[in-house]
């Protein structure tokens, strides 16, 4: 987020005339030129005046994208984008989810259906582009992982929240199993995550739960009143 001087200097500047202008100019502007930062630190003060997860997950998506197209323009203009492009893609697609999760169900899972259609858009995108850039190729693979990020959100919601509140890093989040429905708008919900009847499997647990986490067959050993030990 914007330091809060920042946003200040960036409020002060539309306020005192001439800003404005500066600062719509930065919005076309790349990493190698003067107004870049500008532009960055526009984003960081909307973003950090968004509040709604309605609108911020479509607001930092939409600054996610611009990082898509300013690494595409550099590499067609022959220049090497610096990784710190990179970074700030991923983490302002991570805000994007973070405001995702704070969705109603319904509209959740709508939020991720649209992310889910703009990653498989960007990736073919990077793909046209020759694959000799390690920014190139460490971007189309993190775009790959949050493609599978967001097919175990569909599958399993209760998880998806769970793995973000916690903040673990994408290796740990298993793939989503085969057949096991959507507990957002199907009858196969996961037990303990509040969707549906409650019937069906859990293929997280696999009835190896972890202790205290409210999932596996109650009567058995291992702790008070059921649960099987790990």
């Amino acid at each position: 987020m914007v330091n809060p001087i920042l946003a200040l200097v960036l409020v002060l500047s539309l306020v005192f005339g001439g800003g404005g202008a500066t600062v719509a100019a930065a919005q076309s502007s790349l990493p190698d030129q003067p107004l870049y930062g500008l532009k960055l630190w526009s984003e960081d003060a909307r973003l950090s005046f968004t509040n709604q997860p309605e609108s911020g997950w479509q607001l930092a998506l939409q600054f996610a994208e611009r990082r898509i197209a300013e690494i595409r323009a550099m590499i067609e203009a022959g220049k090497q984008p610096d990784e710190a492009l990179q970074t700030r893609y991923e983490a302002q697609l991570e805000q994007a989810f973070r405001f995702a999760q704070n969705l109603p169900d319904e509209q959740a899972l709508q939020a991720l259906e649209q992310i889910r259609q703009r990653l498989r858009l960007q990736e073919e995108q990077l793909s046209q582009l020759p694959a000799n850039q390690a920014v190139l190729v460490q971007t189309r693979s993190m775009i790959q992982q949050r493609l599978q990020w967001v097919e175990n959100g569909l599958q399993e919601p209760h998880q998806f929240r769970q793995r973000l509140q916690q903040g673990l890093p994408q290796q740990d989040v298993p793939p989503a199993q085969p057949g096991s429905g959507n507990p957002w708008t199907d009858d196969t919900p996961t037990p303990g995550s509040g969707y549906g009847s409650g019937q069906g499997g859990n293929p997280w647990t696999d009835e190896t739960p972890t202790p205290g986490s409210g999932y596996g067959s109650p009567g058995g050993p291992g702790e008070q009143g059921g649960g099987k030990k790990p």
